[in-house]
């Protein structure tokens, strides 16, 4: 697996793919010839942004809780995975931080 220029239909098909909400395993599935770090580069350096993990861990692992801008210590230890994905949706889709998100949840604002 060498390096491979990206030509513009496999940029139009990875950001459709990820515009649609694809697991990444599908995304990785669609570019047999590439790398995960040659994905994941490309979706960085295209600015695209998954919701999911790379490998299965919980959804918010410190990645993701520095990325919508908070760290909060063994959050993910103690919410159920719903829970974790519920908060996750929220901040990304309102923009705002997972403290946000529970602050809002939490008064009722959806």
């Amino acid at each position: 697996m060498g390096y491979q220029r990206w030509d513009p239909a496999d940029i139009s098909k990875l950001k459709a793919m990820v515009a649609a909400g694809m697991p990444r395993k599908q995304i990785l599935a669609a570019f047999p010839d590439r790398s995960v770090t040659q994905v994941r580069s490309k979706m960085s350096y295209l600015g695209l942004r998954t919701t999911k993990s790379w490998k299965d861990k919980p959804a918010l692992h410190r990645y993701q809780l520095t990325v919508v801008g908070t760290k909060i210590g063994n959050l993910r230890k103690e919410l159920s995975p719903a829970v974790q994905d519920k908060l996750l949706s929220y901040a990304s889709r309102h923009g705002t931080t997972i403290a946000g998100a529970i602050d809002a949840l939490l008064r009722g604002v959806e």
